[in-house]
């Protein structure tokens, strides 16, 4: 069975991602943070960055993560921040940036948890 695995966490054995991962999503707060690890990431397995849309997110920064991603051959996606204010952010993204790959509010996961079982919510 292949697996997604969504991660902010940096994992740098091989092994790991060759046996059963069909790809990483990978959150990234900030690019500069990120980049060296997603290009090592990307020659292991297929990636999707997951950026959520802060009062802190600039153009700028959906530029360079475009850029990235244009770079290395991954997907990208933007996120709402839900229960706090993005002072309009996402919305002035999702304006500006149409073909981004956006998820608004909601749970979206399948999660495999350590008892085996299968479910929509994490624990």
């Amino acid at each position: 069975m292949l697996v997604d695995v969504h991660t902010r966490e940096k994992f740098t054995h091989q092994s790991f991602w060759k046996k059963h991962i069909n790809r990483c999503v990978f959150s990234s707060d900030n690019l500069g943070d990120d980049q060296e690890y997603l290009e090592y990431l990307s020659q292991l397995t297929k990636v999707r960055i997951t950026h959520l849309v802060t009062a802190n997110t600039t153009f700028e920064m959906i530029d360079d993560y475009l850029d990235f991603q244009e770079r290395i051959g991954c997907q990208f996606t933007i996120k709402e921040l839900v229960g706090y204010d993005d002072g309009g952010m996402y919305k002035k993204i999702r304006d500006k940036y149409p073909n981004i790959f956006h998820l608004d509010t909601g749970n979206y996961n399948v999660y495999y948890m350590p008892d085996n079982s299968i479910r929509n919510n994490f624990l």
